[in-house]
């Protein structure tokens, strides 16, 4: 009961200590009054009832404790994501710099789930391991807690190894980024929320009402949005209105991408491109109106009827890089081309849509931090892989080519168990012939090596810009030369 009592207090010292609210003088005083009871109760005064430590004081060190106590159980989080190879190394990056840029004021597995990287059911069993874990740590720190106590006489070093499980947590971490902690929770704590965002859709929740647009229905959901059709009263028109999607601590990470999709986006007026016509808040949950597609994605398409006829994917690919060409003199890579993003109307037009990952190259400012792998990773270019933040338009002309593939032959190019498998080998295995794989399909030779030459490991093989691109595409139309 002892070392319970004791251990349940070790995060709460450490913070008051780093704070300077208690010496190691004092924590040595009381360690070494009378027998162990007593011991304890000193030690509880000092630290949670002491008179000496101002309210604003005591209420840091409550904050500080919750920070140890997160950075404590994130690492064991992360050990057993990297052991079971459930995320790449350059997600977990990512949403790590994403934690940290918020303070770490949400666990590094919500933040994961968020960005799409980790499903909830996994992030629900990766959590009860890290609960068994942590139970096993506390019962061995419970366990030395003990075998002190019952020393007639502690030295300054049994204190600084009593705290060292808890304080190598903060001397770990700059000065700054403790201190940007405190703030931000202060912030929270005072207003409850980080931006002025109060909720937004979900499964089961109502979008919030906009004044001038009537609600139809809900067309889809992603990591970052949910998406809605209204209808236009003024205009009488159809529209789609994505809202941001935030969870919990989220918000301001969310909420500068959410924001960069819609400018970008906006920059951007092209027939083959989703067009934006506004921006807003509805109920403090930010929105975008954009056009209303009235048709499915490549990838439904496919998933519906089969691979599409090499004639339809050459149609398709010219839209596409139509759109990408005019994107790139914008200044603009969307990085996360994929059926998923292109949709296809009743007509034939194609339409490229979510440019949630997009950057613009006259930014030098990238919300996800620098050298981490952005995308879906059976769509990744090879240097998206591993130095995410710097590709150019042929990282586009990659992922416009396993696109292709996938509705060509209604298989991805590269796939495996995990991200890190299909990472390694997309950038590892050599192209993989659809001729080869699947021959009761059709395609020819000009088509395959178009395929391969977008693909190419090294962006320097690839066609070197969407020009060159469509030139090739245009051989491979009916009745060329």
């Amino acid at each position: 009961m002892a070392g319970n009592l004791l251990c349940d207090h070790l995060s709460s010292i450490t913070a008051a200590l780093w704070l300077r609210q208690i010496s190691n003088e004092q924590i040595l005083e009381c360690l070494n009054v009378g027998q162990v009871e007593l011991r304890l109760k000193q030690l509880e005064n000092l630290v949670l009832d002491s008179q000496d430590i101002p309210p604003a004081a005591r209420d840091r060190i409550l904050r500080l404790e919750k920070l140890i106590d997160r950075l404590r159980r994130d690492s064991v989080f992360v050990r057993a994501l990297l052991v079971n190879r459930l995320v790449a190394a350059s997600q977990l990056n990512e949403a790590l710099e994403i934690q940290q840029s918020l303070g770490y004021a949400s666990r590094v597995g919500l933040i994961l789930v968020e960005l799409g990287y980790l499903s909830r059911d996994t992030d629900a069993r990766v959590l009860k391991l890290e609960n068994q874990a942590i139970t096993r740590e506390n019962q061995q720190l419970k366990a030395r807690c003990l075998q002190l106590l019952q020393k007639p006489q502690l030295l300054p070093a049994d204190v600084d190894a009593l705290l060292a499980p808890f304080s190598t947590w903060l001397d770990n971490l700059p000065n700054e980024t403790l201190e940007r902690y405190l703030k931000v929770t202060e912030r929270r704590r005072e207003s409850k929320r980080f931006l002025p965002v109060q909720r937004a859709p979900t499964k089961t929740e109502e979008a919030p009402p906009i004044p001038g647009f009537e609600r139809v229905a809900a067309i889809g959901q992603g990591a970052m949005g949910n998406v809605y059709k209204y209808l236009q009263r003024s205009l009488q028109r159809y529209v789609a209105i994505k809202f941001l999607k935030l969870q919990e601590t989220l918000n301001e990470s969310m909420f500068m991408r959410f924001k960069r999709e819609a400018q970008l986006a906006a920059s951007l007026n092209h027939p083959n491109i989703v067009q934006i016509f506004d921006v807003g808040s509805a109920d403090g949950v930010p929105y975008f109106v954009m056009e209303f597609v009235a048709g499915s994605t490549l990838n439904a398409i496919v998933d519906r009827h089969g691979p599409l006829p090499e004639a339809q994917c050459v149609s398709i690919a010219c839209q596409a890089v139509s759109a990408l060409a005019h994107a790139q003199k914008q200044g603009v890579i969307h990085r996360d081309i994929k059926p998923a993003n292109m949709m296809m109307t009743g007509e034939g037009q194609l339409k490229i849509c979510d440019f949630g990952l997009a950057k613009s190259e006259l930014d030098a400012v990238h919300l996800t931090g620098t050298g981490l792998a952005l995308g879906t990773p059976h769509y990744m270019s090879p240097e998206q892989c591993s130095n995410g933040a710097h590709v150019d338009a042929r990282s586009d002309i990659y992922s416009l080519g396993a696109s292709l593939y996938r509705i060509a032959t209604g298989h991805v190019p590269y796939d495996g168990e995990t991200s890190m498998n299909i990472m390694f080998a997309l950038t590892s295995h050599p192209f993989p012939d659809p001729r080869v794989r699947y021959p009761a399909i059709l395609l020819s030779a000009g088509f395959v090596a178009l395929l391969k030459r977008m693909m190419e490991k090294d962006p320097a093989d690839r066609y070197p810009s969407f020009v060159e691109l469509q030139i090739a595409l245009d051989a491979l139309q009916p009745g060329a030369a």
